[in-house]
């Protein structure tokens, strides 16, 4: 039986010889016990050859069934091979996990002791009781040898490519994201790197460590995240002081993990965590210790045959703009090295409920999505009694009115933040289009700011408003997979924080009813890949937030009211109160991967930003006082599962 397992080359005509063996061998096997019941007892002596006739019958029918699936496993290997050099376009995915030999081998007496049945049995529904039994079925079984960090031992991963690891797309000459590690999650696993079988389970490891720099002209005590909302003016110490600083704590760790239920239907988890929280006690004097936090944990299922997707958890909003239809992982995201993206990157991470349908053959996609609302309340008052923004989710107002916005965190939340009140989630819609040049996308959103107003005398009322806003981005490929401009903008009122600067989205008027300000986010840019080792990039991008102002000179409220002093903006020790009215940057980089091979990849980053802000005009600073920042981000990234 053994020139079975070591043939290199096998032939399909092996296998009816080696089942009509494995039959022959159990029909055998059968006939001997079937005369051993049906004769009378005889000497011991006959009943020991019995036995050992048996017990050489079961050793070779075992040989035979690992001689049958060693030939298995070497048809599938061929089919591989025969894939990756273009003979086999259409292999269908594999479900099988471990060899049934390995798993099953014994039976129980393989996975646990043998014990006496009592009628009760093995603990049925928790995990602690039921391992055994699962592993019976080649779930939560760790194949070691080619299925671990190298090339599976089914065609799942290397024969169907992005068809069985994504969902399948049409192809617009824009293709899945070249350099996010999401995205990229997927073209890593073509190179069999980071993936583990685990039955009939695929896990594909991905993340990077990541080390970044920034010097800038200014100080704003933000790490390598640029908050462009608190940029100092004049008036600030913070102007005049140049600022270094470094961190590895936007390194990054995920696990996408995925299982076929059958050839159309998938199901997939996947996980992110990075290191951009800080707790109470995290501090740049020792330790550096910033917390793991959560970044994307979410659940999908996608359906390749009839085109349904289902997305339920915490992941990128579907207010994003993406790069292939409307598919997770594949949102079209700046390839900057600042973690705060640019000012005019639509984006949000938060919980939500989605479903998508794709249409004729993928190429038109339409979407809806219930996700998490939070929105950001702008608020400053004077007059009376007036306690405005003082940042425990209460105001009082120049008329002694007291509107609650929201509480600060409870029990397992953050007790410093604020979260607002919401009587509903956001509700977002989206089609997608791809046809053959490029990616094209309209998107609309609804959401609900909600406030209550206490008037006093044991007295007060609710307020709900709505609000929303709607814009459309695309990406060009000017010279498919060399070139690519990337255009896109919403407009609406109360979704400042989809911004990547920040604004608020919401104020109050003298009643404490909630407000919609005006919101305008926009961005532009170019993504170039002159050689396969190096990228570069530019973009500008804006966000705006408008103004809604109440009352006179002596009592006054709202966001951006002209009553507030801003003449003191523009030297130091000045008063400056105004709020800001708009974002603007531009930024150019470049990133150069100077090692790549079978052990990942290994690049670096270069990238200069120049922003500005400026605030809402006053009597005394008619135009608005402006200020600048300037940064220059050096950063180094080891990619392990990207080769």
């Amino acid at each position: 039986m053994r020139p079975f397992q070591t043939s290199r080359r096998v032939s399909k005509s092996w296998l009816p010889s080696l089942k009509k063996s494995l039959f022959a061998g159990t029909i055998l096997l059968s006939g001997g016990i079937v005369d051993s019941l049906s004769t009378p007892a005889r000497a011991s002596s006959n009943t020991e050859t019995l036995a050992q006739q048996i017990a050489k019958l079961q050793a070779e029918q075992r040989e035979l069934q690992r001689a049958l699936a060693s030939v298995q496993r070497q048809m599938v290997t061929q089919k591989v091979r025969r894939g990756r050099r273009g003979y086999s376009r259409e292999v269908q995915p594999s479900f099988a996990g471990p060899a049934t030999q390995t798993v099953i081998g014994q039976g129980n007496s393989a996975l646990t002791a043998r014990v006496a049945p009592n009628e009760v049995g093995a603990y049925p529904p928790y995990s602690p009781g039921a391992q055994e039994t699962s592993a019976l079925t080649n779930k939560g079984l760790i194949t070691l040898g080619p299925g671990f960090f190298g090339t599976p031992d089914v065609e799942t991963v290397t024969a169907q490519r992005d068809r069985d690891l994504t969902v399948r797309v049409a192809p617009n000459e824009v293709g899945i994201h070249p350099r996010q590690t999401a995205g990229n999650q997927v073209v890593s696993a073509l190179g069999n790197k980071g993936i583990i079988n685990i039955g009939p389970v695929t896990m594909i490891l991905g993340g990077f460590v990541n080390v970044t720099m920034a010097e800038r002209n200014r100080h704003l005590a933000s790490d390598t995240f640029t908050d462009f909302n608190v940029m100092p003016f004049p008036n600030q110490p913070g102007y005049y002081t140049d600022n270094f600083s470094a961190t590895a704590r936007y390194s990054r760790i995920s696990m996408l993990v995925r299982g076929n239920l059958n050839k159309h239907s998938i199901v997939s988890g996947y996980f992110e965590f990075g290191w951009g929280a800080a707790a109470n006690t995290t501090n740049y004097y020792k330790s550096n210790s910033f917390t793991m936090r959560m970044r994307q944990i979410y659940l999908a299922y996608d359906n390749n045959k009839y085109g349904w997707h289902v997305l339920v958890g915490q992941a990128w909003t579907m207010f994003t703009p993406n790069r292939i239809g409307i598919v997770a992982r594949q949102e079209s995201l700046p390839i900057t090295i600042d973690w705060a993206l640019t000012a005019g990157t639509i984006w949000a991470r938060q919980p939500q409920i989605r479903v998508v349908k794709d249409m004729f053959h993928h190429r038109l996609w339409a979407g809806i999505s219930l996700e998490n609302a939070a929105n950001i309340y702008g608020i400053k008052c004077a007059g009376g009694d007036a306690a405005c923004g003082t940042g425990t989710g209460t105001v009082t107002l120049p008329n002694g009115y007291q509107v609650t916005y929201g509480r600060t965190g409870q029990g397992l939340t953050n007790n410093s933040r604020i979260y607002p009140n919401q009587i509903s989630p956001d509700v977002i819609g989206k089609l997608a289009w791809d046809p053959a040049w490029g990616h094209y996308e309209i998107e609309g959103m609804l959401t609900f700011p909600h406030t209550h107003t206490y008037v006093g005398n044991g007295h007060g009322y609710n307020s709900t408003a709505v609000a929303g806003g709607g814009g459309a981005s695309m990406i060009l490929p000017l010279i498919p997979h060399k070139m690519e401009m990337h255009l896109g903008g919403v407009v609406g009122k109360g979704i400042g924080r989809y911004g990547g600067a920040f604004l608020p989205g919401v104020t109050v008027n003298e009643l404490g009813q909630p407000i919609p300000l005006f919101s305008a986010i926009a961005s532009t840019g170019i993504v170039g890949h002159p050689t396969k080792t190096i990228d570069v990039y530019g973009y500008f991008g804006m966000q705006e937030s408008g103004r809604s102002a109440w009352g006179n000179g002596q009592v006054y409220g709202g966001y951006g009211s002209p009553y507030l002093i801003n003449a003191g903006c523009s030297y130091e020790g000045g008063t400056c109160q105004g709020m800001t009215h708009r974002i603007i940057e531009g930024t150019i980089g470049a990133w150069w991967r100077f090692f790549k091979g079978r052990f990942g990849t290994v690049e670096s980053g270069v990238q200069l930003i120049y922003a500005q802000r400026k605030l809402w005009s006053s009597y005394d600073e008619p135009k608005g006082a402006k200020t600048d920042l300037s940064t220059l981000m050096l950063s180094f990234r080891y990619l392990p599962f990207q080769g």
